[in-house]
């Protein structure tokens, strides 16, 4: 509906349709839009008519769709959290939610990825340079774990 809004508001005020970036169509599509077709037509009529032919970010939104926090990212707040530390690299920090989400996950790769909203393939390329356990310590069979620890020594 937003696409075909997006062409139809476009041609009728003679505005190159604009670009979503992926977080703005997530943001988008994950909005409760309590005014339903209207609300979003009125919205997207909006951008258009602002982002003409250029591309639309998380804070191009309209102030009612300007929610902050967990209610924004769609977060379930039954959910355990994880902090970030701005002070460590950010290839670290992503190492770190991987890990997070496939504990959370009891090591499915699938879910994780889903969760994530990232492709298996992504989880697997991460786990695949060796930083990562695909299942928390505790899960995994003892005999995995002295392998994994030899190999992490150089110990066959």
């Amino acid at each position: 509906m937003l696409a075909q809004f997006l062409e139809q508001l476009s041609a009728r005020h003679g505005t190159q349709p604009p670009r979503f970036t992926r977080s703005a169509r997530a943001a988008f599509m994950r909005h409760d839009w309590p005014g339903n077709v209207r609300e979003l037509r009125n919205v997207v009529e909006m951008v258009c008519l602002l982002r003409s032919g250029k591309q639309v970010r998380l804070r191009d939104r309209p102030e009612g769709m300007q929610q902050t926090g967990a209610a924004d990212a769609g977060a379930d707040p039954r959910l355990p959290s994880l902090s970030i530390q701005l002070g460590i690299p950010l290839e670290r920090n992503i190492e770190r939610i991987i890990e997070a989400t496939l504990g959370l996950e009891h090591g499915n790769r699938s879910r994780a990825a889903e969760r994530l909203r990232v492709s298996v393939r992504t989880i697997q390329r991460y786990l695949a340079r060796g930083v990562l356990e695909a299942e928390p310590a505790s899960e995994q069979d003892p005999a995995r774990r002295v392998r994994a620890e030899r190999a992490s020594c150089g110990v066959p």
